[in-house]
């Protein structure tokens, strides 16, 4: 019973943030690029450029070192987006 409850609102939580990184989103502009940018913000206070080519995201950072820790974090943006496309991270803007 309790670990019910404890499930249904952790899938309540998960539903709102999603709901408010959705809310963020350009209408133009792939779902995955709110999370990105949004976990790029949170993580490094650094508003990355975003663009898309083929099955590939790219991730523009201004400066190497940026670049060189993001590196360390794209298996678990990968997953937070739930997308099958290729990040690549490219070094300034």
């Amino acid at each position: 019973m309790i670990t019910h409850l404890i499930k249904d609102d952790i899938l309540g939580l998960m539903s709102a943030q999603l709901g408010d990184l959705l809310a963020k989103r350009k209408p133009s502009e792939p779902t995955e690029f709110a999370i990105i940018r949004t976990f790029v913000q949170q993580r490094y206070n650094i508003v990355p450029s975003l663009a898309i080519h083929g099955n590939t995201i790219i991730i523009s950072m201004p400066n190497s070192a940026s670049a060189g820790s993001l590196r360390f974090d794209l298996h678990t943006l990968s997953t937070m987006c739930k997308t099958t496309k290729r990040l690549m991270i490219r070094i300034g803007n």
